[in-house]
């Protein structure tokens, strides 16, 4: 089993709710062995939140990272809401978006719906690549086990071990080249002896 995997949650404050359901996700996920960070553990303390987040994205502090896309998130990752509103996330999506670039792939960024958020609510950068649809957070709710197994690297099905190839019989159609030299290389086989045949006199 490897270490703690250590993991950066990424999310837009749409609403209180939202907000709480966030912190639960990371709480289960601590109680489930997962180091997981976000700003709400840290909103006592005097933060450079900018540093902060590029800080706890990059790979030497962060196995991976968790995006919870929503309409909203979305939006603000896109730049589609006023210059005052969610600079935050739009610094992560450029943070995410520079990475991807840069490393030509993704192996560290995993989007995550709740419940029946939309698909479409997935920013366009991470579109495509594996996501987890979660609505309960534990490990008998399929997208929380999926992402649960991603994150541990614990495969759910182990291939069987590659055999040798197994030689099949072939049947050759007559006029087919392979038959052709098959003829020409075989033995011709030995003309029948002609029959006797026994003379009758004739009569004088």
């Amino acid at each position: 089993m490897p270490a703690n995997p250590r993991v950066f949650i990424s999310y837009s404050h749409d609403d209180e709710t939202h907000r709480v359901r966030v912190l639960a996700f990371a709480q289960a996920l601590r109680t489930h062995g997962i180091d997981a960070d976000l700003d709400q553990f840290h909103g006592e303390t005097i933060v450079d939140w900018p540093s902060w987040c590029r800080e706890k994205m990059e790979r030497e502090a962060s196995d991976f990272v968790l995006c919870v896309c929503t309409a909203e998130y979305r939006r603000r990752i896109h730049n589609q809401v006023p210059p005052e509103q969610g600079r935050g996330v739009y610094w992560e999506g450029s943070l995410i978006q520079q990475e991807l670039y840069d490393a030509k792939g993704n192996l560290r960024f995993i989007p995550v719906l709740f419940d029946d958020e939309a698909e479409s609510s997935i920013v366009d950068i991470l579109h495509g690549w594996t996501h987890c649809r979660i609505a309960a957070f534990e490990l008998t709710d399929g997208g929380y086990e999926l992402l649960y197994r991603i994150l541990t690297k614990q495969a759910r099905v182990e291939p069987a071990p590659v055999g040798a190839l197994v030689t099949l019989p072939t049947e050759r159609h007559p006029g087919s080249p392979a038959a052709a030299v098959s003829a020409v290389g075989s033995t011709p086989s030995t003309p029948a002896a002609p029959m006797a045949v026994e003379l009758a006199h004739l009569p004088k």
